[in-house]
This record gives C-alpha cells, sequence and structure tokens, in this order.
C-alpha cells in the first residue's frame, strides 16, 4: 500500500501511522508467544492480547471519526462501534474463560454482541445523508436497527443461553448466521465502492470491503475448526482483520481504487441500493424466525417493508421538488435564451424559432405567412447624438408601441438586431400584411423619446413579403425577400413601406 497522505485529511501524520504499526507488531509478536505454548493456561492471554488489538483499532477508527467532515465521519463512528461492540464480545469471552466455561463456543451474550457489531456495520453502509430529510430518514433507519437488535437477541437466545448449548446443530447454526451476516456486510460494502465517486466514500467502503472478506474468511474457517479441535493456534488468525482495517483507515487505499471512476448510472445505482440493504438484513433476520416466533418475525417484516417504503416516498418527493425546480430553471433559461434583455420581447433566436415552426405550417397545409422588417430611421443619429441611453429607450418605446399595435393581429414580433424589428404574420395576405404596415408606421410616428435637448420623435421603415407570392423554398429565403423591400424603402426616402412582389418585384404601398 503506498503511504501517501489520507484522502480524508491531506495532512495525515506519518508518524501516527508509525506508532500505530509498530503497537500492532509488539502485539502480534506477544501472541505468537502465546500461542506457542498451545495450553489453557494461556487462553485468557491470547484473549487478552486479541482485545488489545481491537481496543487499538478502535482507536484508529476514533481518530479518523475525528479528522474526517460530516456524513463520512459519522460512517467512521459507526465502524468504531461495531468494532467495539466485538471488542466487548472478546472481554465477555475472557471473564468466561477465567471463571466458568472454557469449552462451549457459543456463549449467548458474545454473540449477540458480534450481531450488534453486524447491525452497526450495515448502518454505516447503508445510511445516506440528504439535509431536507437528515432527521427523518435518520430516524427510520435507526428504528430498523432497533428492531434487528431485537430479532438478534430473539434468534440467539432461542437457541443459545448466556453459557451456550450442547446442541451442536445449534452452535452451528449460529455460526451459520454469523457467516451470512459477514458476508452481507462485505457484499454490501463493495456495492458500494463500485459506485462511489467521493474519495472519501472510496476509502471507507475500500476498508470495510476489505476487512469484510478477510475477516469473513477467518471466522468461516476458526470457528468451524474450534468445535472439532481445542488448540491455542487458532486463535492467531483473529488478530488479521481488526489490524488490517486500523492501517486501512488511517491511510488511503491503492492507488488503482482512488483511480476508479464508476459510470454515472453505477453511481446511481449504489446510491439506490444503499437503504435497500438495511431492510433487506432485517427481512432475511424476520424470515428465519418465521417457524418459532412467527408473529415477532410478521413485525419485524413489516417494519422492514415500511421503513423501506417510507424511505422511498421522502426520496421520490425529494426528487419531484427537485424535477419542479430544474424544469421552472430550464423554463427561465430558456427563456432567457430568446428573449431580448433591453426590450423584453423576443430576440433573433426566439424569432428564427418561431419563423421555422410556422414555415413548416406553410409547407405542409398551403398556410399564407407574411413578414415585416421594420427598422428605425436615423436610428445611429440617436446614439451620436443624444447618447445610447437615449437609444435605448428609443428601442424600448418601439418595442412597446409594436406590441400595442400588433397584439390584435397576433403577429410574433422581435428586436431581429441593432435597430431592426422583425413581424411574423400567419395566415395573412400580402394586402392584409401591407395594411397592418401601414398602420404599424403611423403608430410608431407617434411615438416621442423624451431627451435632455427635448422630446424627438421616431419613424420607421418598413419592408413586406409574402408568401406563397413569392419563390420563397424556406423562411430564411423568405426573410432575404422582406429584407430586400426594407432597402428598397430606406432608399427611397424611409418612412414608408415597401412591398415584395415576385412579378412586379417591388412596389410601394401609401
Amino acid at each position: 500500500m503506498e503511504l501517501v497522505p489520507s484522502v480524508s485529511r491531506p495532512d495525515a501524520d506519518m508518524r501516527l501511522f508509525r506508532r500505530f504499526c509498530l503497537g500492532y507488531s509488539v502485539l502480534f509478536v506477544v501472541h505468537v508467544f502465546v500461542v506457542m505454548h498451545n495450553t489453557d493456561a494461556y487462553l485468557p492471554w491470547s484473549c487478552v492480547v486479541i482485545g488489545l488489538v481491537e481496543w487499538l483499532t478502535v482507536a484508529a477508527l476514533a481518530w479518523r471519526a475525528c479528522h474526517t467532515p460530516f456524513p463520512n465521519g459519522l460512517r467512521w463512528w459507526f465502524v468504531a462501534g461495531a468494532m467495539l461492540f466485538i471488542s466487548v464480545a472478546n472481554l465477555i469471552y475472557l471473564l468466561r474463560v477465567i471463571g466458568v466455561d472454557q469449552d462451549n463456543p457459543a456463549p449467548g451474550v458474545p454473540m449477540f454482541f458480534y450481531a450488534l457489531y453486524g447491525v452497526a456495520m450495515v448502518l454505516a453502509i447503508s445510511m445516506t445523508f440528504r439535509q431536507r430529510s437528515l432527521t427523518l430518514i435518520s430516524s427510520i433507519d435507526a428504528l430498523m436497527a432497533l428492531v434487528m437488535a431485537v430479532l438478534f437477541f430473539v434468534r440467539i437466545f432461542t437457541l443459545v443461553s448466556t453459557a451456550g448449548s450442547d446442541d451442536p446443530q445449534h452452535v452451528l447454526f449460529i455460526i451459520w448466521l454469523m457467516d451470512a451476516l459477514s458476508v452481507f456486510i462485505t457484499l454490501c460494502a463493495i456495492t458500494r465502492v463500485m459506485g462511489a465517486a467521493d474519495p472519501a466514500l472510496k476509502h471507507i467502503f475500500f476498508a470495510i470491503s476489505l476487512y469484510g472478506v478477510v475477516s469473513t474468511l477467518v471466522a468461516a474457517v476458526r470457528n468451524r475448526l474450534v468445535l472439532h479441535y481445542q488448540m491455542l493456534y487458532l486463535e492467531l488468525p483473529l488478530l488479521a482483520a481488526p489490524i488490517l482495517l486500523g492501517l486501512l483507515c488511517l491511510y488511503p487505499p491503492p492507488r488503482w481504487i482512488r483511480d476508479y471512476r464508476p459510470r454515472p448510472g453505477m453511481v446511481d445505482v449504489a446510491e439506490s441500493m444503499s437503504p435497500f440493504f438495511l431492510g433487506l438484513g432485517l427481512t432475511a433476520l424476520s424470515v428465519s424466525l418465521w417457524t418459532t416466533r412467527p408473529g415477532l418475525a410478521a413485525f419485524g417484516v413489516a417494519v422492514a417493508i415500511l421503513g423501506y417504503g417510507i424511505r422511498n416516498v421522502i426520496t421520490q418527493s425529494q426528487y419531484m421538488g427537485t424535477e419542479r425546480q430544474l424544469l421552472s430553471l430550464q423554463g427561465e433559461l430558456e427563456n432567457l435564451v430568446v428573449t431580448d434583455p433591453l426590450t423584453g420581447i423576443a430576440n433573433r433566436r426566439g424569432f428564427d424559432q418561431q419563423l421555422s415552426t410556422l414555415w413548416k405550417q406553410v409547407h405542409q397545409g398551403g398556410m399564407s405567412l407574411s413578414i415585416l422588417m421594420i427598422d428605425i430611421d436615423h436610428f445611429k443619429h440617436f446614439n451620436d447624438d443624444h447618447g445610447h441611453v437615449i437609444g435605448d429607450n428609443c428601442l424600448r418605446a418601439v418595442a412597446t408601441r409594436l406590441a400595442e399595435l400588433l397584439g390584435p393581429h397576433e403577429g410574433v414580433f422581435a428586436r431581429y438586431g441593432g435597430e431592426e424589428f422583425a413581424v411574423l404574420l400567419p395566415t395573412m395576405a400580402l394586402a392584409q400584411a401591407a395594411a397592418v404596415a401601414e398602420s404599424v408606421r403611423n403608430g410608431v410616428e407617434g411615438v416621442r423619446v423624451e431627451s435632455p435637448d427635448g422630446s424627438l420623435g421616431v419613424t420607421v421603415s418598413i419592408g413586406v413579403a409574402c408568401s406563397p407570392e413569392t419563390p420563397a423554398e424556406n423562411g430564411k429565403a423568405l426573410l432575404v425577400f422582406a429584407d430586400t423591400a426594407l432597402l428598397e424603402a430606406k432608399v427611397q426616402g424611409r418612412n414608408r413601406v415597401m412591398v415584395y412582389r415576385w412579378r412586379e418585384r417591388l412596389a410601394h404601398e401609401p
């Protein structure tokens, strides 16, 4: 493993890591010395060394939790709590070894604390943290975890007592139950690693995954051998998993894990499945009680279904609220894209979109479409002689008058660029469009723009083109014909309307 600063805390102290390595090494050597004697007299000392290793791992996890921001710091605290349950189980087992019974491999109380370790680990893996519903979702998770702990208590003490059980089948069932729990935790953690994009999440889930693989293999082999052989050598592998977890929490995973970039779909799947882990574990545990405690089993299944369902409702409602906000923002952005910020009417992009839409109707249904191209006469003088502020006021005043004049005709108008405006008049024939253009010209003549030099009058020149009165093959071509008519209106002296007719080329409309 490459010794580089932790992803959770870049200034992680290398000396701290070395101290933990030294502590683990000393305890490992002591444990090797103890197990070499392979006598019952040294069994308590083996338990003491294992307990010290576990407490050292709890300290490493607590350090990592204190130096990792929320919410991943809370995940590390759950892992530390899980290891604390294991150390308590080991302490209780030590007291039994010293005092009463060394022979039974599955005393009830330590087994229950091992089960609590599993509950804490599942919580660390499955919890999600969304600010708007953090308290409610955390309460649901806590309730499901509490029910799981109660069912573990009933499941274990249904088979064994606090002293254990004389029935090998019951002991074997407990071993299988613990193995299944370890496998479940490991698979859940691996799933989260595969969908983790955040380096801090990769760190914690990789540590849990590797720890789960090692602890599952060690426990599966060691617990079955203990049923047949009473050898102190079987205690030596128990140090591997807690030492590994302690070192992994202090420094990050290998580079190939850090460089792994999951696909967005995998990130979504892993995030969506994480609440499912807790409900699935609770359901499986409830089903195992069905033959002996059907009422309690049904209660556990109901809590799992309701808890997971309520969680989904909360999450779905959040997604729907977020989707509504995004759609609203999208609509606002789309309006901004097609709206001229100075006049508040459509801009050239918006006009082109409307022209493209209307031309499809012209092409498909034989509908007529007229275009007015409007240019403010001598607009350059507004800016040069009176300043750009007066020029902007002139543009706004003309846009406002166009809205008043074209409103009854349901026309689409836009600021096409600079001092030019464009108008679309769907279903309107050439003669009608020319009449509308003349009314617009007359109406704009009444616009006055206030300036420090007095009230300024405004006039416009207008070019008109209509399909099918022109050979336009598309909307852009029709726009060119209208622009040609506008240029002719300006050449003819401005403040007038010119109509583009294909046979007559251009015609003045009084």
